[in-house]
């Protein structure tokens, strides 16, 4: 029995192996987000369709409120699905954490969009380029990481584009996994399979904003499953310098210290995207 399971497993991997690729992206949102058109941008020629998974409620229980960000953000999909029709899919509920919120965008998936392979997870402040989805999409057609959980590096910035974390944080989150019948999330960015990590890159505009009051709107949002403590926004995020040291706000090592880009070396679609704030 264990040896007819074993190799029904190995079969069905195989026959899996063998289909046609077909990306989805997923977005988890809650409000709307400066860098979202521009994060779509980047991986839209890439996927065969889009997902956004907006949420009605912050996760956990202490919630701001902006009563035109609901419709600033139903205004930026409506733009997105006139921008890419036939790609954009959107669904709407209430989750209370961001587990919940992800797990319920798979189901999704499996639900709506049948022919779907592999997910590629996009926070909407994460941007691609061409050369390194190439690269991604290689690994799911490899033999040795199809059926993985594919972790990756990141450029992070800082108040600025110009202002690039370095040394690079030590963190490679997930950015694409295969859709089995057995895969769950078992957290916020992972799922329920083996790792390989990729020698590939993407931005993160984490904390880089059209305004500073956005950034501590961020830190309330991620308190409760991350553990964020927002007096940081205060602390640490209003006093920084290009000179400040250590000022991660879980692990303040991890943010060691800026390179300063010149403006040659700033991705052109995201210094385009940021000067077009000042505008």
């Amino acid at each position: 029995m264990y040896f007819s399971k074993k190799l029904s497993n190995k079969l069905t991997s195989l026959k899996f192996f063998f289909k046609k690729r077909y990306f989805v992206a997923q977005y988890k949102i809650f409000s709307e987000d400066e860098w979202l058109e521009t994060s779509v941008y980047s991986i839209a020629d890439h996927v065969h369709k889009i997902l956004f998974v907006v949420s009605d409620v912050a996760w956990g229980d202490e919630i701001y409120g902006d009563p035109a960000q609901g419709d600033r953000l139903n205004t930026v999909l409506k733009s997105l699905e006139n921008k890419y029709p036939g790609k954009v899919l959107i669904q709407r509920g209430t989750w209370n954490s961001q587990k919940d919120h992800v797990q319920a965008g798979l189901e999704f998936i499996r639900e709506h969009i049948k022919d779907a392979t592999h997910c590629l997870y996009v926070d909407s402040d994460e941007i691609y380029e061409e050369s390194e989805l190439r690269k991604l999409k290689k690994t799911a057609r490899n033999y040795k990481s199809f059926n993985r959980e594919v972790r990756v590096n990141m450029f992070t910035y800082f108040k600025s584009p110009k202002y690039q974390v370095f040394p690079p944080e030590n963190f490679k989150p997930m950015v694409l996994f295969p859709i089995r019948h057995f895969v769950e999330y078992t957290g916020i960015r992972s799922v329920n399979l083996a790792f390989i990590e990729a020698d590939i890159w993407f931005h993160h505009l984490s904390y880089v904003r059209k305004e500073d009051v956005h950034i501590r709107n961020k830190m309330i949002t991620h308190k409760h499953d991350e553990g964020t403590d927002v007096s940081w926004y205060d602390d640490v995020y209003l006093k920084w310098t290009p000179e400040t040291t250590n000022f991660h706000p879980k692990e303040p090592a991890m943010f060691k210290t800026v390179k300063i880009l010149k403006d040659e070396e700033v991705l052109p679609l995201i210094r385009d995207t940021y000067d077009s704030w000042n505008i």
